[in-house]
């Protein structure tokens, strides 16, 4: 819900800035430096003029239709002895958007995060409202906020409208980290498992080894016997051989003897 509240809020930017490249409108620029609202807010002092529930997520006709059940119910309301509208602080950043109270404890009455601003504008026929609808976190139920302001209404959807982008550029710049970051750990998993594969080979064969181990001591051992029977019947051999010769030497020595006598 909040990366495609994001997303689309992008697209439709995009959209109204390629109408503007091709003559559709009026250009504006943000009127904000980005670290304002990255790091801080933009507060704006305002008239609250209601909020009621609506039937859809957006659509201009869905605020003017707002703004109209707002009238009618201010009508009623002043009819009654009701005082003027007292004001608020509406403060929007990439975070979200707030409405307190203007002094002292400086009470938050509504905050929404912007993944759950579903749509914000100005009524270019009455410049003086902004109207925001934003969806409750329990329900499925939107609500369309209204405030009066003579002048900056214009600025406060502007306003917004950077926040949603700062915050669509600082979503995609975590996303792209993520994915990297993901990509590093599923590559150390799947090594992980490689290992822990190769592990588990290798205890199998050291089981192995260790349940034959006593029939290789036994046939080493039978080896070792024949190699040594081997080695005293081969020494018993030169021994003899070595014997003869020594006869033979001896023989040769006593019948050289003789001849010389």
């Amino acid at each position: 819900m909040r990366n495609n509240s994001l997303l689309r809020w992008a697209q439709g930017n995009n959209k109204n800035n390629a109408q503007t490249k091709n003559g559709g409108g009026n250009s504006k620029a943000w009127i904000h430096p980005p670290d304002a609202l990255l790091r801080g807010h933009i507060a704006y002092l305002v008239k609250f003029f209601g909020s009621t529930r609506v039937d859809q997520p957006k659509g201009i006709e869905v605020v003017k239709e707002g703004i109209r059940k707002l009238k009618f119910c201010e009508q009623l309301r002043k009819s009654e002895g009701g005082g003027p509208k007292g004001k608020v602080e509406l403060t929007i950043s990439v975070d979200g958007v707030a409405v307190q109270e203007p002094k002292g404890a400086k009470r938050i009455l509504h905050q929404y995060p912007l993944h759950r601003i579903s749509y914000c504008a100005d009524d270019k026929g009455e410049k003086r409202f902004f109207s925001f609808i934003a969806k409750e976190a329990d329900s499925d139920t939107h609500m369309c906020y209204v405030f009066i302001s003579d002048k900056l209404a214009e600025d406060i959807t502007l306003t917004i409208g950077q926040a949603f982008e700062l915050a669509y550029r600082r979503f995609l710049e975590t996303s792209g980290k993520d994915l990297a970051s993901q990509h590093r750990i599923k590559t150390l998993e799947d090594r992980n498992s490689q290992l822990e594969t190769e592990n588990g080979e290798l205890k199998r064969r050291l089981q192995d080894l260790v349940a034959i181990a006593p029939q290789v001591q036994l046939l080493f051992c039978n080896f070792e016997h024949k190699i040594l029977k081997n080695l005293v019947r081969r020494g018993s051999i030169l021994f003899n051989n070595r014997k003869k010769s020594f006869k033979f030497i001896r023989l040769r020595k006593e019948s050289l003897v003789y001849r010389q006598k």
